[in-house]
């Protein structure tokens, strides 16, 4: 599942009972994700080039999903 490439900056992913954004800021490089109720996004360390990052946050948003005990084919996901 891609959640960041150069073509769609902001995805959303909108789950039952449980909602979040990612996006990847290009210009410096960092990824941030902002989950319902936060006041601020929350900055995902990326060690890696753009590239590789879309499977860091697959894996950062699979373990939020997990540990809300949802499941990706119960998710919808809609691009800007």
């Amino acid at each position: 599942m891609n959640l960041s490439n150069k073509n769609n900056k902001n995805v959303v992913v909108v789950l039952r009972d449980f909602f979040f954004v990612s996006f990847y800021d290009w210009e410096n490089g960092v990824e941030f994700l902002m989950l319902e109720g936060d006041n601020s996004p929350k900055k995902i360390e990326n060690k890696g080039s753009p590239g590789q990052s879309d499977c860091h946050t697959s894996a950062q948003l699979g373990f939020l999903i997990e540990n809300q005990k949802q499941l990706f084919n119960k998710t919808l996901v809609l691009q800007e």
